[in-house]
């Protein structure tokens, strides 16, 4: 079945994943009819970029005409949201790696799709290589998720819970964890008194190499090399931080292991 190049799509959400795609969609020249949310105040500011209405009781959502109701929510919240919801003529997608679809069962039309990008306010974002899945409750379904998708991004790719899931799993590994090193190399400079922006070139290169080259390959520093007066050396500058110190010995010793291992293979 051919699907319009243009939806109806209500956003159900405010936060940061429901901002980037309610705005992109809008600038792609989907339309946003309706953000809805319990936050007023957020949502009255997310449908004034995207001229929808606004909508903060979702009993009565489906006084709005929409070919698209897009649940951007939480994980943990999604069930609520759902039992909140009244049944809809519309196709009923969620925005979660890790939910699966038939948490929306009593919607008569369903699909998921899971854009694999970490949303920060005022980022700017290259959407055309974002990587989105998808996945729908009929073929038809699949074929409105892959249009939305397809809108934004040239990498689009169906997907169950399971495969998402696991791409979940591994982007926790390669962003948030990642990125709260980073908070803990500001955290431990700025305490005495040295500067992260010195930082920033390595932190760059970091990411450059793990993308150009397989990351295994990469890995430098002490606890590959298994130099271990520098590592005693780093312990000990921790010593006032327990916690950092447990965190860099397990760290330590996973990476030795795993390079030791692998040079054995």
């Amino acid at each position: 079945m051919h699907q319009p190049s243009t939806f109806r799509i209500a956003v159900i959400g405010t936060g940061q994943v429901a901002n980037h795609l309610a705005t992109a969609w809008y600038n792609a020249g989907q339309h946003i009819v309706a953000v809805c949310g319990r936050n007023r105040p957020k949502a009255e500011q997310l449908a004034k970029l995207t001229e929808a209405a606004v909508c903060t009781d979702f009993t009565h959502i489906d006084a709005i005409d929409a070919d698209v109701y897009l649940i951007a929510v939480a994980d943990d919240a999604i069930s609520g949201v759902v039992e909140q919801l009244p049944y809809l003529r519309g196709l009923v997608a969620h925005t979660s790696a890790f939910a699966e679809m038939k948490v929306l069962d009593k919607f008569g039309q369903k699909g998921v799709i899971y854009p694999l990008q970490t949303f920060s306010e005022s980022r700017q974002l290259d959407y055309r290589r974002i990587p989105f899945f998808i996945e729908g409750s009929s073929a038809e379904q699949r074929e409105v998720m892959a249009a939305l998708a397809s809108c934004l991004s040239d990498v689009v790719i169906p997907a169950d819970v399971n495969m998402r899931r696991k791409y979940h799993l591994a982007a926790v590994f390669a962003c948030n964890f990642s990125n709260h090193m980073f908070s803990i190399a500001e955290e431990l400079l700025s305490d005495a008194g040295l500067s992260f922006e010195l930082l920033k070139p390595l932190i760059i290169e970091t990411a450059a190499k793990a993308t150009d080259m397989k990351p295994k390959d990469a890995q430098t520093g002490p606890a590959k090399r298994n130099d271990k007066q520098t590592m005693s050396a780093h312990l000990h500058m921790l010593n006032m931080i327990p916690s950092y110190q447990d965190l860099y010995r397990q760290l330590s010793q996973l990476i030795h292991q795993f390079h030791t291992k692998k040079n054995h293979e």
